[in-house]
């Protein structure tokens, strides 16, 4: 039976299961997690309570030492320590423990410096569909069903691939057609469509050609400045006309 009554009891669950849990939650929100037992869990956030105790001593050490030379350490009188330790702490470290485990910051920082000692770091998506889904960039996504017949999608900030491990479902924003020149055509009247993981046979992506579409928004907007800048001069062309037509009239009238 747990020792319910006893304080030390509950010191260690709020010292170092508390904030290991903020920091696991936080960092759950941006990037897919394994799934683990309740028994490995607790390891794991114990290493995180572990890490946000160290942070909050060297923090004391050079900001606060006085603390560190008192006898007994009183809770109200060092409340703001507390915040710091149970929450502050914890969601800045759930954050930064979620960039450090961005796709992005793995391959330009984490794998490099793991290979220049001769490591190879895992990835820590734990499936490949969520390697491939987790990261915010823009793909156009081409599903083939079990009946061979396909669709072609547009997978932006608003739609949606589940992390949910006993669930793989996809979301896609738009439907495309694609044309004979290899763009794409966006169906109208159509708000998008859900696909569940028993329908898909298998799935291409593609990426978006952002600097064509840059390249395409450069001219656009190059052209449009041309078109005003000539209805500018054909308005200024008009107004001189009628300005010489107008003299030209007060000429003949003396």
């Amino acid at each position: 039976m747990l020792p319910i009554e006893n304080i030390n009891y509950w010191l260690c669950i709020l010292l170092f299961i508390i904030p290991g849990t903020i920091i696991f939650s936080i960092r759950s929100l941006f990037i897919p997690i394994y799934d683990r037992n309740g028994a490995a869990n607790i390891f794991r956030f114990i290493m995180y309570s572990s890490w946000n105790l160290l942070i909050t001593f060297l923090l004391i050490y050079f900001f606060a030492p006085n603390i560190l030379m008192q006898k007994t350490f009183n809770l109200v009188d060092n409340f703001k320590v507390f915040i710091l330790y149970i929450f502050i702490l914890p969601i800045v470290e759930g954050i930064i423990w979620s960039y450090i485990n961005t796709k992005r910051f793995n391959k330009d920082v984490v794998r490099p410096l793991f290979n220049s000692m001769k490591l190879n770091i895992i990835n820590p998506a734990p499936t490949a569909w969520d390697s491939l889904f987790y990261n915010d960039s823009e793909k156009i996504v081409e599903i083939i069903f079990n009946d061979n017949t396909s669709i072609i999608g547009f997978l932006g900030v608003n739609s949606f691939v589940s992390s949910e491990n006993h669930t793989r479902d996809i979301y896609l924003e738009k439907i495309l057609e694609r044309n004979e020149d290899n763009t794409y055509k966006i169906l109208d009247n159509c708000e998008g469509i859900l696909v569940n993981e028993e329908k898909i046979k298998y799935i291409k992506l593609f990426k978006v050609d952002s600097s064509r579409d840059e390249k395409i928004k450069k001219l656009y907007f190059s052209a449009r400045k041309i078109k005003d800048e000539n209805k500018k001069l054909k308005e200024e062309n008009t107004e001189l006309k009628k300005r010489n037509q107008e003299q030209e009239d007060k000429g003949k009238e003396y």
